[in-house]
């Protein structure tokens, strides 16, 4: 850390009342978060972020809607160029037993809990505002009905479709650009084939089904994999690294089991991939589950192979062939399911 970055960050936490004395502590996989020890012992983090970033505000609703797992809850100001908050007790799941049969398990079950929060986002003001008739000596239930009117319903629903219809364009152009961009870095360390490739992007492409919400918004936490999850001291995870945009339907489970099975030194990594998808395909969505779990492998593998800046792990030659031989399994899967309907 140059002595000016560490400057910009002592004034920073001054002003928020925070003095440290011991040289702040670089937070993987991020180089931009830090760790900083308080001279009252108390352990804080401080991100450095873009002036157009959101993630102060998504926080402060996330946090009028108390989900069951722990997520950073600023004390910061949203203008500043930092976001601070206390630190959060816990173990990287990237360092834990993160491919373990059990953990995926519970894991898939928080990532339904941040979609049922995100899904949850719509009714913070309704939310705020029942609070602020409490604090103002009433129930939430006897004030004037305006603040529940159906003009204002009506206003709302409006807006949610012009978001939804925003949504869903916007995740289709980035699937579409991502895919690209990602077969590009594969083959240009002679990885993939062009072939299966693009019969892959023609589906993709067709199938537009992928970025229709069954409920609520198609928002998705972007990286919710091992290096963003914490396993807690009281049992529950903790989520870091919240960047949420429109992504395909699936997307964040797969991100996670494609990351596990990249990065998992188990060898049977594969078998438990393939395992938790035929049980999600084999409910509903067939195609759509095979589509993205295919994507979620290409573009995590890319990522490793030099599409993420300074990412200096990369999969075992094994590993990388097993994930080709996963990729070509899903489009033969697809292909069978589509002429079975057809």
């Amino acid at each position: 850390m140059s002595e000016e970055m560490k400057e910009d960050l002592r004034a920073f936490c001054l002003q928020h009342r925070i003095h440290f004395e011991e040289e702040p502590q670089p937070l993987a996989p991020s180089r931009r978060t830090w760790q900083i020890k308080d001279i009252l012992g108390k352990y804080w983090v401080v991100k450095s972020k873009a002036p157009e970033d959101t993630t102060f505000e998504l926080l402060k609703n996330l946090a009028t809607l108390h989900p069951p797992f722990h997520f950073p809850q600023p004390v910061s100001d949203p203008e500043g160029p930092f976001l601070l908050y206390p630190y959060i007790q816990g173990r990287l799941l990237a360092e834990d037993d993160f491919d373990g049969p059990q953990v995926i398990e519970q894991v898939m079950e928080v990532i339904g809990r941040v979609q049922a929060a995100v899904r949850s986002m719509v009714m913070v003001p309704f939310y705020q505002d029942a609070l602020g008739l409490k604090s103002m000596g009433g129930d939430g239930l006897d004030r004037p009905p305006e603040r529940l009117s159906f003009t204002r319903i009506q206003g709302t629903s409006e807006q949610q479709r012009a978001a939804r219809h925003r949504e869903m364009a916007e995740s289709y152009h980035w699937t579409e650009s991502r895919a690209q961009s990602c077969c590009d870095v594969l083959q240009s360390h002679g990885l993939w084939p062009q072939a299966p490739f693009e019969e892959y992007r023609e589906r993709i492409h067709r199938h537009f089904a992928l970025h229709l919400p069954i409920a609520g918004p198609n928002l998705s936490h972007t990286a919710l994999h091992p290096e963003h999850l914490l396993s807690c001291p009281d049992g529950q995870f903790g989520i870091v690294g919240w960047r949420i945009e429109a992504r395909p339907r699936f997307y964040m489970p797969y991100t996670y089991l494609a990351w596990s099975f990249l990065h998992s030194n188990k060898p049977d990594a594969g078998v438990i991939f393939r395992e938790q998808l035929a049980r999600n395909s084999a409910r509903a969505f067939h195609t759509e589950h095979h589509l993205v779990s295919a994507f979620c492998v290409v573009e995590q593998l890319a990522f490793c192979c030099g599409q993420g800046a300074g990412c200096e792990w990369r999969p075992a030659a094994q590993r990388i062939t097993e994930a080709h031989e996963l990729f070509i399994e899903c489009i033969e899967n697809i292909r069978k399911n589509d002429e079975g309907m057809g």
